[in-house]
């Protein structure tokens, strides 16, 4: 069924952007209080864009969750609140009138909690109430707006301009916190790493084209209202910017993969935002989609990495030299466009957006932040890939057959290619050619950035930064670089010979000679592989050939030096890290609600018994005042 909506979208899509019209389906549902409620279609080429985007993503999403929830005894039950996820987001999108564009928005916060309490252990009842707590503030915001522009007459946000409504600055806010809410902006961003409790092709539908775009889309279809408002655009800048740094840096230090993938969404989310800020609202919606794709891309390619795995996420272990060779590309393909690679998908929206910014007569400060973000991007991307992917992939066949660890799933997932590899397969074709193809249907030569050649090599520049960053400081276990040599002397030290901190390590390191240094390595090396038959005679004709090409450049100078040079980098990412994750979820988790609330209880009665008369006084002043405004 969803092949053939995801097919009928796309035909629409054609159509639509060919004959550049919109089109309104309208039904009248019910009168109050003068006010007509209906429920209305808005059909044109950007809602069918995104529709055939949502529809096409979640047919290949589905199928790859037979084969990675196979086994499951409520797998009905999980395909029914996923499709009832889906309609809501298709809601959302299709309904220009602010009650009924409710449902669709209070729909995803409801089976996104269902979702995520799948499981229903303590770590998902946790993360499922942080995820229900924040998108309900989001929700009351929207039912707050609704409520202010139902007063005023008004149902639809077609009808919306300054010059017909009233308290339109606080209707502004109301709107824009809501959006912020949803898509994991700063302060509201602690649930989207909570959210990775649930499934993995949830987490491939959350992160790439319903939960955390429908802020985004609502911000977007609103815009021409809402930056009526003067601090509109600046608050929007800042919260995008800040939250765009902070999750790239933040992202540097996990090694979960499915949280490091979702920061990487959070970081995508806020360079859409400041974008939007811009005024770049047609560039905005173009990443939504092109991001869409590599990201569910990349959620499908974990999963199945993790399932190959043993149900493990730590990527610094895996090694997909002998599994899932089909997974392995579509991982490499997701990153790379993600990087803004050229002719890949997010070159087309990334890059062209970073040549704006740096066109743009903006500040300096964000042009910093630009490229400071965008360089993260890259080093916790090559992360991944170097955790996560091996360098033989590409040489090797595309198709392959899947080796799980698990022997008890190989019959179900060994030969399966229309459940395993045609899903993956199609996510990777349109994550090289979804950009171009959105650019084809949507834009215009003159939408084109005019930047001069000089500043075409900005976007780049920070990825070949961030990228060299990751292979000096964050080698993986098969890397062959001199640091490789510097942690196993540092895995010996540390049981010789504690150190109170890794600076006197370093400086203790740094005073040692050549010699010693590789005469500590290779005891090192003998003695954890001997069981290879690794014979004495050959290891000592090794020591000798190593001691004459380290005799003049000592390898633990190049490594302090290369320790001064990233500690200010690694301690602002522990930094962002101690404080998002720490400190969020102990402020807004169950521990503290259950420490504070009797406390509050208890100031509460006191405080209501000793004032009542003053607390009836102000309800009846708090009555008088706002009900002029809801019956206005």
């Amino acid at each position: 069924m969803m092949m053939m909506i995801a097919l009928l979208f796309s035909i629409s899509t054609l159509l639509l952007f060919q004959m550049n019209e919109s089109f309104i389906l309208e039904w009248n549902l019910v009168t109050i209080n003068s006010t007509t409620l209906s429920f209305p279609i808005l059909i044109n080429g950007e809602s069918a864009l995104f529709l055939f985007t949502v529809s096409f993503i979640s047919m290949n999403v589905l199928l790859f969750s037979k084969v990675y929830m196979s086994g499951d005894m409520n797998l009905h039950r999980f395909t029914q609140m996923v499709m009832l996820f889906i309609g809501s987001m298709m809601i959302l999108i299709l309904c220009p009138n602010t009650m009924m564009m409710l449902l669709g928005w209070d729909g995803l916060g409801i089976t996104s909690f269902l979702l995520v309490i799948y499981y229903q252990n303590p770590r998902s009842l946790k993360s499922g109430f942080i995820t229900l707590a924040t998108n309900r503030i989001g929700d009351c915001l929207i039912l707050f707006s609704i409520a202010i522009i139902m007063s005023q007459g008004q149902w639809s946000m077609i009808n919306m301009w300054k010059e017909s409504l009233h308290y339109t600055n606080l209707l502004t806010i109301l709107i824009l916190f809501a959006a912020m809410t949803k898509s994991a902006q700063f302060p509201f961003m602690a649930w989207l790493t909570c959210a990775m409790a649930a499934p993995t092709p949830v987490s491939a539908l959350v992160h790439s084209s319903t939960l955390v775009t429908a802020g985004v889309f609502l911000l977007i279809r609103f815009y021409t209202f809402l930056s009526e408002l003067q601090y509109f655009n600046m608050m929007l800048l800042w919260a995008g910017m800040v939250t765009m740094f902070m999750s790239a840096a933040w992202a540097m230090t996990k090694k979960d993969i499915k949280e490091t993938i979702a920061l990487s969404t959070m970081s995508q989310l806020g360079l859409m935002m400041t974008t939007l800020s811009l005024g770049m609202i047609n560039w905005c919606f173009l990443h939504l989609i092109t991001h869409a794709m590599f990201k569910a891309t990349m959620f499908m390619a974990a999963g199945m990495i993790i399932t190959f795995k043993g149900h493990r996420q730590n990527f610094t272990s895996m090694k997909m030299k002998t599994h899932s060779r089909t997974s392995a590309i579509a991982m490499i393909t997701s990153i790379i466009s993600m990087n803004a690679m050229f002719f890949m998908a997010g070159y087309y929206s990334k890059d062209s957006i970073l040549e704006m910014v740096w066109y743009s007569p903006s500040l300096f400060m964000w042009m910093l932040f630009y490229f400071l973000s965008t360089m993260m991007t890259a080093t916790y991307s090559t992360r991944l890939w170097r955790g996560a992917v091996t360098s033989k992939i590409s040489l090797k066949l595309f198709f392959r057959k899947n080796i799980p660890h698990h022997t008890l799933k190989t019959h179900m997932m060994s030969n399966n290619f229309t459940m395993v590899e045609l899903p993956l397969l199609l996510m990777t074709l349109m994550s090289m050619y979804m950009g171009s193809m959105a650019v084809w249907f949507m834009m215009t030569p003159n939408d084109s950035p005019m930047a001069p050649p000089e500043l075409e090599s900005f976007a780049p520049l920070a990825v070949l930064t961030g990228s060299m960053l990751a292979i000096c400081f964050c080698t993986s276990s098969k890397s062959k670089w001199p640091t490789r040599a510097f942690s196993s002397i540092s895995k010996k030290q540390i049981l010789m010979k504690p150190y109170k901190t890794i600076k006197n390590k370093m400086k203790s390191n740094s005073n040692m000679s050549s010699q010693g240094i590789f005469l500590l390595s290779m005891k090192y090396y003998y003695t954890n592989y001997k069981n290879l038959m690794v014979s004495l005679p050959h290891t000592q004709k090794m020591k000798k050939l190593a001691l004459m090409k380290t005799n003049n450049h000592p390898t633990s100078e190049f490594i302090y030096t290369n320790y001064k040079m990233a500690k200010p980098v690694m301690m602002l990412s522990y930094f962002v890290e101690k404080m998002l994750d720490v400190g969020a979820y102990k402020l807004l988790g169950p521990t503290s609600m259950s420490l504070s609330t009797p406390t509050l209880s208890l100031l509460a009665m006191k405080f209501q018994a000793s004032n009542i008369n003053m607390i009836l006084t102000v309800i009846m002043v708090t009555l008088m005042f706002t009900l002029p405004i809801i019956i206005m």
